[in-house]
């Protein structure tokens, strides 16, 4: 999808025939870019608003939970 924004949505894409859409690359710029704004947030004005966003322990917990994996 690229590094901009895009009004297209997945059932748009879908409509125009696209298969696959990869975006781990646009995830990990926009983690990066949430990590840059978080850190100029604290060293240009010393506050920690960005931490409003911050997923919760338990969130991260249930994420990393050990699962059963199968097999084979």
């Amino acid at each position: 999808m690229g590094l901009t924004t895009t009004a297209l949505s997945i059932a748009d894409l879908r409509t125009a025939g696209v298969a696959r859409v990869s975006l781990g690359g646009s995830f990990a710029r926009a983690a990066l870019g949430f990590l840059r704004d978080g850190a100029r947030e604290l060293f240009e004005r010393g506050t920690l608003g960005f931490a409003e966003k911050q997923i919760s322990q338990r969130d991260l917990n249930t994420l990393f939970a050990k699962r059963d994996i199968p097999q084979s």
